[in-house]
């Protein structure tokens, strides 16, 4: 369980933002289970932190630590992106979704206003999270010495899109308008605020079931909108135009596919040779 990792911890401490980073142990603090009265502390020399719930905190003042916080529940899912549980904030009984992220697949970084170098997830989501209903908000988040931690908002009852989609068979014209038309405006809201998704599918989005609402959830494959150079690869594009074509008699055979001019000249065991090779001399976090 998430509270096995999170009990292995000594301290954290909050800065600008709410951001939480680990705390240096004091001497005689190695013992693990010293997490558990440990305290968080707001403020100190980043000024006044935000709670929770995004009001801010006197300087100074101390914060529980997570399981004083939160109640961890059962585990929702869990995938390459790491281990996603359902959670209860103890302060209002508010439902929430508490994501384990280990640090050694966090493959992208970035800085907060404040300069805390964190995931980019944590980065897009503080950037996404104002003011829309349509994306799912960042809550709180803390930094142990092995992994992050994401608290995220949970509608109480909510369902994900794929499932929603299984249960019901099919879905009318006029509701899956509405959906796509949902997504659509949460597209748009990550473009203006200059954020590219890049994995929107319908496990990514969830259904609140009491409202009617999508929200846009796991931004842990985005990144930053930008307008860069970019080249394009005509005999790839064909190839993939060419395996969508609507009728089936117009596809490719399995031996098309081969013989097609962009899977020509590969050599793909030394290549991959290489990249494995340069992924384990590269400096971690670089």
């Amino acid at each position: 369980m998430l509270l096995s990792k999170i009990n292995s911890l000594a301290h954290l401490r909050s800065g600008t933002g709410g951001e939480l980073h680990a705390a240096k142990l004091q001497p005689g603090e190695r013992d693990p289970a010293r997490f558990c009265s440990a305290r968080f502390r707001w403020g100190d020399r980043w000024g006044p932190g935000r709670s929770a719930d995004g009001r801010l905190s006197p300087a100074g003042k101390e914060k529980e630590p997570l399981e004083k916080l939160y109640q961890v529940g059962p585990l929702l899912g869990s995938g390459g992106f790491g281990s996603v549980y359902s959670g209860i904030r103890l302060s209002d009984s508010t439902p929430v979704a508490i994501k384990h992220v280990a640090r050694e697949r966090i493959s992208e970084w970035g800085e907060l206003p404040s300069g805390t170098r964190v995931p980019l997830e944590i980065v897009l989501l503080n950037k996404v999270g104002s003011g829309f209903h349509g994306v799912i908000h960042l809550l709180d988040w803390f930094e142990l010495p092995d992994s992050f931690v994401l608290v995220l908002e949970r509608p109480e009852a909510s369902q994900d899109l794929f499932d929603f989609i299984t249960e019901r068979g099919s879905l009318s014209e006029e509701l899956a308008r509405g959906l796509f038309r949902q997504v659509l405006e949460a597209v748009r809201h990550c473009n203006n605020c200059g954020v590219l998704h890049r994995d929107i599918k319908d496990e990514n989005i969830i259904v609140d079931l009491a409202t009617g609402e999508l929200k846009l959830i796991d931004f842990g494959s985005g990144t930053f909108l930008k307008d860069t150079v970019y080249t394009e690869f005509d005999e790839c594009q064909h190839l993939i135009r060419w395996c969508l074509s609507m009728r089936p008699s117009d596809r490719p055979s399995l031996e098309d596919i081969f013989n097609h001019p962009w899977l020509q000249g590969i050599h793909l065991p030394q290549e991959t040779a290489e990249i494995h090779l340069h992924s384990l001399i590269q400096e971690p976090g670089k």
